[in-house]
């Protein structure tokens, strides 16, 4: 029974699967959403959870970064099925640039000590997303 155990498992369909790109995107986007919708709405209460006391200029700023945050995620909500190749490639290649960007300006703000230590999980997050769009952008789309 154990044998038969570890056999469904070395050959269940979750072992040495792959991430597929439409998994990322909705990653992506979900991401995308629950950071948008915190900076759209109530961006003085998410800056501050962050150790950020934000004057009406920056919340005005935070609520355009809010805005942006809810385009990306609409962009790959809505292109997370498309089966243009081209099209796959140009949301790789633009999420990549964009998460890499992300990931340098955590990573400054760490170690400028700009916010608090909640931060580390922004930086989590970008280098995560970095990584998987960077994999993306590597092998050919018709594999993802």
């Amino acid at each position: 029974m154990i044998y038969k155990n570890m056999h469904y498992i070395k050959n269940s369909s979750v072992e040495g699967k792959k991430m597929k790109l439409k998994t990322l995107m909705v990653i992506t986007s979900v991401v995308g959403l629950l950071f948008g919708l915190g900076f759209f709405f109530a961006p003085a209460w998410t800056e501050a959870s962050y150790g950020i006391n934000l004057d009406a200029g920056g919340q005005l700023l935070a609520r355009f970064m809010g805005s942006a945050y809810l385009g990306i995620a609409a962009f790959f909500w809505f292109g997370r099925n498309s089966v243009n190749s081209e099209t796959r490639r140009t949301l790789v290649l633009g999420g990549f640039v964009t998460v890499l960007l992300g990931l340098i300006v955590a990573l400054y703000d760490r170690f400028m000590g700009i916010e608090n230590a909640l931060a580390w999980s922004t930086v989590a997050i970008f280098l995560l997303l970095s990584i998987g769009f960077g994999y993306f952008s590597l092998v050919k789309q018709n594999a993802a």
